[in-house]
Order: structure tokens, then C-alpha cells, then sequence
């Protein structure tokens, strides 16, 4: 499990990674001159707590921590011929470097000395929870989202408040937290704040863990999780931190405007980042809809592939273009797909298009050429689960702009 996780040690790199994450984090890289090391994972099915998980491959009404409903988990193990997975292991997985980094003894050793002092995560490191990061990470949302799935009626008494929220430190940014050191990993029953944390966090979550060493000291480890995109749309509210950053970063533009500086660099590289976090985005929310760990998948084509090794296969495609969309709309994840090239270069040239049924819709060019819509991929029924009220609030303008498109071409 642990080889899903993600070491950056380059801080500017970090820098671009946490600056949409916490606003105290990207604050804290930018005036500090520490050195920094993070450790990063979308959170596996092994990762989630035992509670969360079913036991049995027909018990997927018990995998509770997925951002699907019963049916969307059934319609997926049916066209992929996989089920869910069921209870195993339920430690945070954790690489043997990290800790090194922390300057302790590979778990294992630990574990196995039964030496509660090495085990002590806190002997080596001050541990933090990052507060603006925890937000949505308590009983209301979680449940929020058990409501809009259907799910989790069985065990309602796992789910309360005091199971589930954490004592955060609102006088500071930070929350001190005790943690432990498991055998795979973090993440156990001991820790009992850090146990109620888990309690909020579903598949494909991220949890972002960042060391700062510290020269002559302690070092620090700083707990930042984030919830997957799909939370967002399925809660009916907007990412708060996301918007902060979307803000600050205008907010450095304007200032280059009025002084005149490197104004075109400027915005040519904050576009490029913004559309390099959208279109992860995009993709850890089609992560949600496969049962292999970091998959995604074109909802037009079905071809799938590992994101973090051949993501490049996928383009984030805008549904209103950039240079037509307002300032909420540009980053709207319901305003993107993600899609294959060929099928993302047909759907910018409105050469395909949606309809109001979840149907792909064929211009006169291609409609006729049955063999070219098949080497596409393009003959079968789109995956419809991924285009909620929104997307097709958003695609209803693509197919205005596709038939006045089909107009034109025919006059040509």
C-alpha cells in the first residue's frame, strides 16, 4: 500500500501541490526557511477503518466509505468484472523512508520490541493537524454525504459526534495531535483524535503529510487531509479553500497589472498550474468510479489507465470554453470532463456533443462513418453517472453551440 505514496522533496514543487490545500501551509512554505519533505497518497481501500469496510464481496451496502451509491458500486463491479474489496488491512500505509525521515526506526522493529517510547511518533516530531484543512471532515459532512447516498443507515451509532469530531485548537492555526507508530503504517485505535479523523475519511481522499526538519530541534509533522472533488458536488457546495487560493492568485495578477511587471509570464505560467490542478482534479474524481487503486477512465471511450503513470493519455477538456467562461466557471470541476485526446479534440471542435438523454450526438461529418466512430472508441453508451445536473447544465450549451456549428458546416 504504501508504494501508492507520493515524496516530494523539492519545496517549490511542494509549494504548487499544498497551495489549493491550506492557506496556512502555503503561508508557512513561503516565510520559512526550513527544509521540507511530503509525503502524499490518495487513500486506499486498505487505508480506510475497519468500520467503514464490508467483510464479504456481497456486502458492498457496507463499504460506506466510497463516494458512490449501491447501485453505482454494482453497475461498476458488473462492467468490470471486479467486485469491491472487502475488510483487510487498516493502518495508513506508510513507506520505511518516511520514517527515516522523521529520524525513527523502521515500525517493524518497534512493533516487535514492544518498546513504547520508539513507537511515540511525538518523541521525535511535534505533530500538528493543519485546522483550515479539517473543515469538512466531521460528523454533519460525513453524514451529509450518507444521506445523499443512501448509505450508512445500518450503523447510524459510528457516525455521531463524539466518534467523530475532532478538538481542534481554534486559538491557533495548528492542533496538536498525539499519534502512534503501527506496524503498516498510522492509524491506531490508541489515537484516539487522529481514530476520529478517519472516522470522515472516504476513498480517495488525500492525505498530505509534511515534515519540516528542523535545524538543532524537533522536527514537525504537519496533518493536512482533502476531500476528493465528488465531495464537493455531491454536498451541493463549493471547495472554500480551492476559491481562497483562485482569489489570492488573481489578487497577484492585479497587483503585476498596476506595476506593470512580467504580465504575460505571469498569467501564461498561474494558467498553466490552475489547469494542471483542474485536470488532476478531474481525474481523481474519475478515480472514484473504478475498483483499481489511481484508475481512471475517458466516460466517452471507457479506455482506463493508471493517472500517475500514463495520465498524459488525458486531457481536461472545458465543456464552456476558458476564454468564454466567467471567473466561477473556468475552474468548475462540472464544467470539464476528462477525456481521451481524439475524444477531447472532436468535442472542442463540436464535432460530438451530448444530448439531453446522456447520449453522445454525432456531426454530419461523422454520423455516416461507422468504422472511423469505432477505431475512436466512440460506439458505445457514455458513462452517465459522471454527468450530474450541473455538467449538463453546462452541456446543454455545448449542444446549442454544436448545432450552430452544424449550421455553418453544412452552408460551407
Amino acid at each position: 500500500m504504501a508504494r501508492k505514496m507520493v515524496i516530494v522533496r523539492n519545496k517549490e514543487y511542494i509549494y504548487d501541490i499544498l497551495s489549493d490545500k491550506s492557506i496556512y501551509l502555503s503561508k508557512h512554505l513561503n516565510e520559512s526557511d526550513s527544509k521540507f519533505i511530503l509525503y502524499y497518497k490518495y487513500l486506499t481501500h486498505s487505508d480506510l477503518p475497519t468500520f467503514g469496510k464490508a467483510t464479504r464481496p456481497n456486502m458492498i451496502h457496507k463499504n460506506l466509505l466510497y463516494y458512490l451509491t449501491v447501485d453505482e458500486m454494482k453497475e461498476i463491479e458488473k462492467n468490470t468484472n471486479r467486485p469491491f474489496e472487502t475488510a483487510h488491512q487498516s493502518n495508513i500505509g506508510l513507506p520505511r523512508s518516511f520514517w527515516i525521515d522523521l529520524g525513527m526506526n523502521d515500525p517493524r522493529i518497534n512493533v516487535k520490541n514492544n518498546d513504547e517510547y520508539e513507537k511515540c511518533i511525538n518523541n521525535f516530531a511535534d505533530v500538528y493537524l493543519v485546522n483550515d484543512s479539517l473543515k469538512y471532515f466531521n460528523h454533519k459532512y460525513t453524514n451529509k454525504v450518507f444521506g445523499k447516498l443512501n448509505k450508512g443507515i445500518e450503523r447510524p451509532n459510528e457516525w455521531k459526534k463524539e466518534n467523530c469530531d475532532i478538538y481542534l485548537d481554534y486559538s491557533s492555526d495548528l492542533t496538536p495531535l498525539n499519534l502512534s507508530q503501527a506496524v503498516h503504517g498510522i492509524g491506531t485505535s490508541n489515537d484516539i483524535e487522529f481514530h476520529k479523523l478517519r472516522h470522515n475519511m472516504f476513498k480517495n481522499d488525500i492525505l498530505f503529510l509534511l515534515i519540516e526538519k528542523i535545524k538543532d530541534g524537533k522536527n514537525k509533522l504537519y496533518i493536512a487531509p482533502s476531500k476528493n472533488p465528488t465531495f464537493y458536488t455531491i454536498i451541493g457546495e463549493s471547495n472554500y479553500v480551492w476559491e481562497q487560493y483562485l482569489i489570492e492568485e488573481n489578487k497577484k495578477i492585479e497587483s503585476l497589472i498596476l506595476r506593470e511587471e512580467n504580465l504575460f509570464e505571469t498569467i501564461e505560467s498561474q494558467t498553466r498550474i490552475h489547469q494542471d490542478k483542474w485536470r488532476r482534479m478531474l481525474a481523481e474524481e474519475m478515480m472514484n468510479y473504478t475498483t483499481n487503486d489511481d484508475e481512471v477512465f475517458c466516460p466517452f471511450t471507457w479506455v482506463s489507465a493508471d493517472f500517475n503513470k500514463v495520465g498524459t493519455v488525458f486531457r481536461a477538456s472545458h465543456i464552456i470554453p476558458y476564454s468564454e467562461s466567467n471567473e466561477d466557471e473556468k475552474y468548475d470541476i462540472n464544467n470539464g470532463l476528462l477525456l481521451l485526446a481524439n475524444a477531447d479534440a472532436l468535442f472542442d471542435k463540436y464535432l460530438i456533443s451530448v444530448d439531453e438523454n446522456k447520449e453522445l450526438i454525432y456531426s454530419f461529418l461523422l454520423v455516416n462513418d461507422r468504422k472511423l466512430i469505432n477505431q475512436l472508441l466512440l460506439h458505445q453508451p457514455i458513462f452517465k453517472d459522471v454527468l450530474n445536473e450541473k455538467r449538463m447544465k453546462y452541456l446543454e450549451n455545448h449542444r446549442k453551440t454544436f448545432f450552430e456549428r452544424e449550421i455553418k458546416r453544412k452552408t460551407e
